[in-house]
């Protein structure tokens, strides 16, 4: 997966789900699985997964390394501008979103070159969160939760900031939860994350050293 940040694109691989049928279990099939990726992609800049509760203590015996993630937060003053749910189903909408898209910017510090799993989650899961706001030409992939506004990705043809989109949200909420990292910072309060079966593990100096720019993996982006 390649992230853009400080002008430079990275090269991080992601490990999905590795399960091994219970037949062939305990004959050190997932060593050598591992050991294949590791020598196929030692160009990459670092290795990364989510890993559940379960199995936090396994990934260290390949030199992973559990990482604290980051959260940012926001109280904004809701103004209720126009916001128009954009139907997700279907490949014409999917592909009517890519074409918004893409003749917009980003809303993130760093860029993840995530388009497909993106589009994984927006026709499934995540179908009914997407959001055009015209007053800013933006789009906003956000879900209203207990209070709480998950907000998973920003675009913009314009010069606006989170804190404007999120104003343009339709009913009153306690806060915004950004779940990627947001250039514009302004007034935000940046706290420590933990959801359970999503422990982030890292192997790799540079990706381990990178996460001090990188903060978040958008939830956008996990496999």
């Amino acid at each position: 997966m390649n992230v853009e940040f400080s002008d430079c694109v990275h090269k991080y691989i992601q490990l999905g789900t590795v399960m091994t049928d219970p037949e062939f279990r305990n004959r050190g099939l997932i060593r050598q699985l591992m050991e294949v990726i590791f020598h196929d992609y030692k160009t990459a800049d670092g290795f990364f997964l989510f890993a559940n509760d379960q199995v936090k203590s396994f990934y260290p015996l390949f030199n992973f390394q559990s990482q604290t993630e980051y959260r940012y937060a926001l109280i904004p003053k809701p103004v209720k501008n126009a916001v128009v749910q954009l139907t997700m189903n279907g490949d014409q909408n999917g592909k009517r979103f890519l074409e918004l898209k893409q003749r917009m910017h980003s809303l993130a510090a760093v860029e993840f070159d995530n388009d497909e799993l993106m589009m994984f989650y927006l026709i499934s899961i995540n179908q009914h969160d997407v959001y055009y706001i015209a007053v800013y030409d933006a789009l906003l992939i956000a879900r209203l939760s207990a209070g709480v506004l998950n907000v998973y990705a920003i675009y913009s043809s314009q010069d606006v900031s989170p804190a404007q989109i999120c104003e343009c949200w339709m009913v009153q909420y306690d806060y915004a939860l950004f779940h990627f990292n947001p250039r514009d910072k302004h007034a935000m309060i940046k706290k420590p994350f933990a959801e359970e079966n999503t422990t982030l593990f890292v192997k790799g100096h540079k990706l381990i050293s990178d996460l001090n720019r990188i903060e978040v993996i958008p939830l956008l982006a996990h496999a």
